[in-house]
């Protein structure tokens, strides 16, 4: 099979969210550099560590996305909305944010995310 960046940065993107969705949380640490920072649409910022804490399996849904992918070596920009739900029926909330992540091709050659940022989009 040919080498195609992109596709392994979708999947691994896909991975992440798979994970947070289905509550299956075992191997996402993986997905993470050790100096993995998450700011958050709330403004809260947390670490590699406080972010896995915080996916505790807390149900949600998130819509199919494609983000836009910027190659830069062995560095990736991905950007573009995504809209997750909490809740369900009357109570469910959607959410749309505006995020942008990097990911890093690490030593080992595999692709690992080095930041999230979340942005609540307006309107």
């Amino acid at each position: 099979m040919p080498h195609n960046p992109e596709a392994e940065i979708l999947a691994l993107e896909d991975a992440r969210l798979q994970a947070i969705t289905t509550g299956r949380l075992e191997g996402l640490a993986d997905l993470f550099t050790e100096d993995f920072l998450q700011v958050h649409a709330n403004g809260r910022v947390d670490d590699k560590a406080g972010n896995l804490a915080r996916e505790n399996g807390v149900p949600r849904r998130i819509d199919p996305r494609r983000p836009d992918v910027r190659i830069i070596g062995d560095v990736a920009v991905l950007t573009g909305e995504m809209t997750y739900r909490t809740g369900e029926g009357e109570a469910e909330v959607a959410n749309r944010l505006y995020v942008t992540q990097v990911v890093r091709r690490c030593e080992d050659g595999k692709w690992r995310f080095m930041s999230v940022q979340a942005t609540k989009v307006a309107g």
